[in-house]
């Protein structure tokens, strides 16, 4: 007597039949589950900030800046890291007149004014006017999507004295001469 019977060369019609209406089945039950009606869905990880941006605080209120005497106040707070003060991009360069382009790609932005052209990569410590290379003290980063950059850095690179007054907490940016800003739209007069 042997102890197991050998398996036919074909399987037998209720085999098969099980083989096809199990996956039926379980499709039928699986949307019905609570929890089980979708594989989980996997974010990308979030983006890391460096770690000194990660210890970021806003200077000590009240604080200023001010282009040629005019305080500007904007809805993004500046963030002072390691005793460099940064704000988003988009705010030194539009009130220095330039235009800011956002390049997703490559995590780059990039300012022009004129013939001049700043670009920065976020997360680098090289940074590039007019195609000379520029070594920055501090890594540009993102924070609530805004790329944030240290402020010295942009107004110095178009041409604008810098002035920080640590006893108020206010930066005094001036430039020489008027400042025209750029039409973001040129089908419509200023």
């Amino acid at each position: 007597m042997r102890p197991f019977a050998p398996l036919p060369s074909r399987p037998s019609l209720p085999r098969t039949a099980l083989a096809l209406a199990l996956p039926l089945a379980l499709s039928l039950i699986v949307p019905a589950l609570p929890g089980l009606s979708q594989a989980p869905m996997r974010r990308p990880a979030p983006l890391r900030l460096p770690r000194a941006a990660r210890r970021v605080r806003p200077p000590v209120p009240p604080y200023a800046i001010q282009v040629n005497g005019r305080v500007i106040r904007r809805s993004t707070p500046p963030v002072l890291v390691r005793g460099t003060l940064f704000v988003p991009m988009r705010f030194p360069a539009e009130e220095l007149g330039a235009m800011v382009k956002w390049h997703p790609r490559t995590r780059q932005v990039t300012t022009r004014r004129g013939a001049q052209l700043i670009r920065v990569g976020v997360g680098s410590l090289n940074a590039w006017v007019n195609s000379r290379i520029v070594t920055l003290y501090e890594r540009p980063f993102i924070l609530q999507k805004h790329v944030y950059v240290p402020l010295r850095f942009i107004a110095e690179s178009m041409g604008a004295q810098v002035r920080w007054d640590g006893a108020t907490h206010s930066v005094d940016i001036t430039t020489n001469g008027v400042i025209e800003r750029p039409n973001p739209n040129p089908n419509v007069p200023n």
